[in-house]
C-alpha cells in the first residue's frame, strides 16, 4: 500500500508526514488521479553533498552550450565523466543511482525493462526557471526522474499540473512519465538548486554507457 501525500492546499510536502511503516516508495496522487513515483530518502545526504561539491566545481570545466540556452555552462553529463579520473568516485556514485533509480521505475510503472537513457548534474542559479513541457525531444525517452541533491535555496519547487508543487527536499527522488505527464520549475528566488536529473528508455539502442 502506496502512501498518499496531501495535495488539498496545492503543494506536496516533499517528505509527506506518515503514522504507518515506511514503505520503498510513495504513491503521490493529485486530483486527477495521476500517479508520480516519490522516494523521500533515495539518496544519502554524503552522496548528495560529494555530487553538489563535484558539481560546483566542474561546471566551469564541463559545463558547455547546450542546445537549450537556459542550460548552457550549466549542465554535466554522465558521459562526459567516463573517462575523466578526478570525476571516478562522482561516475560511481552516479552509476549506482542511475542503475537503482532504473530498477524501482519499472516495478512501479511495471514495466519489463528500463535503461538509462541520459544522466546530468544540473546548477540551477537564481533567478533560473523552466516552464511547463514533455520531456519529448528525444523519441526513445519513456520516464523522467530527479534527485534532488540539496534543499537550502528557495523556490526550485517541481511543478506538476493537477497535482501541486513538489519542495524539493535532499536525497528525496520522483519519477514519472516524462513523455506525458507535463512538468516544469517554479523560478529559483535565492540560492543555488543543484540536481541529478535522468531519463530512461525501453530500447537498447538508446543505452547511455
Amino acid at each position: 500500500m502506496h502512501a498518499k501525500a496531501d495535495v488539498s492546499d496545492g503543494t506536496v510536502p516533499g517528505l509527506p508526514a506518515r503514522t504507518g511503516p515506511r514503505t520503498p516508495y510513495d504513491l503521490v496522487t493529485g486530483i486527477q488521479g495521476a500517479g508520480l513515483l516519490y522516494e523521500p530518502e533515495f539518496l544519502p545526504a554524503a552522496a548528495c553533498h560529494l555530487l553538489v561539491q563535484f558539481a560546483g566545481k566542474s561546471m566551469r570545466r564541463f559545463g558547455r552550450v547546450d542546445t537549450v540556452a537556459l542550460f548552457s555552462h550549466k549542465v554535466v553529463r554522465f558521459r562526459q565523466l567516463l573517462r575523466e579520473p578526478a570525476a571516478r568516485t562522482a561516475v560511481e556514485v552516479m552509476s549506482v543511482a542511475r542503475f537503482v533509480a532504473s530498477q524501482r521505475i519499472a516495478a512501479f510503472f511495471g514495466e519489463p525493462i528500463v535503461l538509462p537513457e541520459e544522466t546530468d548534474l544540473v546548477m540551477w542559479s537564481p533567478g533560473m526557471e523552466q516552464r511547463l513541457h514533455r520531456d519529448v525531444s528525444r523519441e526513445t525517452t519513456r520516464y523522467s526522474a530527479i534527485i534532488y541533491l540539496n534543499d537550502a535555496f528557495q523556490g526550485g519547487e517541481t511543478v506538476f499540473p493537477g497535482v501541486g508543487l513538489l519542495k524539493p527536499v535532499t536525497g528525496a527522488m520522483v519519477a514519472f512519465e516524462g513523455v506525458t505527464r507535463e512538468h516544469g520549475v517554479a523560478k529559483v528566488r535565492g540560492g543555488t538548486r543543484y540536481t541529478m536529473a535522468m531519463w530512461f528508455t525501453d530500447q537498447w539502442r538508446a543505452l547511455e554507457f
